[in-house]
């Protein structure tokens, strides 16, 4: 589980104080993101999209490493706002997050 660290070793070094900011900013997204975003319409009713509940939470710490991977390994990108809605709708249509990623 997780993202492939293929991807990771492929990206350039980075700055810590950027790194700190765009955790931060996904951080604070995250937090933004419905629970129900997590989880495919199916799945939803079965494992429940609750905020705060385990599931939503494991799939809140995916979203985080898959935002961060995808900010590194695409620096032409990098983050912007909105991408947390991207991330939670590949995470609950996607299992694996290398998948999602």
């Amino acid at each position: 589980e997780g993202i492939p660290s293929s991807a990771l070793l492929e990206c350039d070094p980075v700055d810590q104080e950027e790194e700190q900011a765009l955790h931060r900013q996904i951080l604070c997204d995250l937090a933004r993101t419905p629970g129900e975003l997590f989880f495919h319409e199916h799945a939803s009713a079965q494992f429940g999209g609750a905020e705060g509940s385990p599931d939503v939470e494991h799939k809140k710490l995916a979203a985080e490493r898959l935002l961060l991977a995808f900010s590194r390994h695409t620096p032409a990108i990098g983050y912007c706002q909105g991408l947390n809605f991207v991330a939670a709708v590949l995470l609950g249509v996607f299992e694996a997050e290398p998948d999602a990623f």
